[in-house]
């Protein structure tokens, strides 16, 4: 028998971590603290009828970000969804009246 050559193998794991404040949210501004170590990211924001209500990507380091998120959100549920072509986190957030 002949063995082939041993072939080295990189594997990249990724470990997209969110948390999402405040969860319900009184007012048009999210914060994501996103801990991620790809290079760029995909945050989109739908709501219950799937209508994109915002759509943005962002570079992102080996370190935790906090993105500040802007939108005309009316009182209800949404879906925001964070991609880094590896993972796709989904999160529910609630938008309640002051």
């Amino acid at each position: 028998y002949q063995y082939s050559a041993i072939i080295n193998v990189n594997r990249w794991v990724s470990t997209l971590q969110v948390l999402v404040y405040p969860n319900p949210v009184t007012n048009k501004l999210l914060e994501l603290y996103i801990a991620d170590n790809s290079k760029k990211l995909a945050v989109t924001i739908f709501d219950l009828h799937g209508k994109i209500i915002l759509s943005k990507s962002y570079l992102a380091g080996q370190y935790s970000n906090r993105l500040q998120l802007s939108a005309d959100f009316k009182t209800g549920t949404y879906l925001i969804v964070i991609e880094n072509g590896l993972q796709k986190i989904k999160k529910k957030i609630e938008v309640v009246s002051k």
